[in-house]
């Protein structure tokens, strides 16, 4: 019987799949438009796994990063980027079928 080699593929999607918080930060961005950090992290994303995934959908850019003067502080917002939200609508489209 023939061996078959052991291939290690990767694949950019296994990126947003080991932080399964990537994807429910897509999802939250997708529906209810820019969001700060306080934000979703009301929306039930624990605080330390929101930044590990804010880190992989930044350097996926599927998100990107700007501020807003709101009094005296500046509020980092974030914005599905329009390959993100390609994406976001997809896997909305999966979660509809599930």
């Amino acid at each position: 019987m023939t061996e078959i080699p052991l291939i290690k593929k990767e694949y950019k999607l296994n990126k947003i799949g080991d932080q399964t918080s990537s994807i429910h930060v897509l999802l939250l961005l997708e529906e209810f438009g820019d969001l700060y950090f306080t934000q979703l992290y009301k929306y039930g994303v624990n605080q330390s796994t929101l930044s590990k995934a804010k880190k992989v959908l930044l350097d996926l850019k599927l998100i990107e990063k700007y501020p807003v003067k709101q009094h005296r502080t500046n509020r980092i917002y974030h914005k599905l980027t329009d390959k993100g939200k390609t994406i976001a609508k997809k896997l909305r489209e999966i979660e509809e079928i599930i």
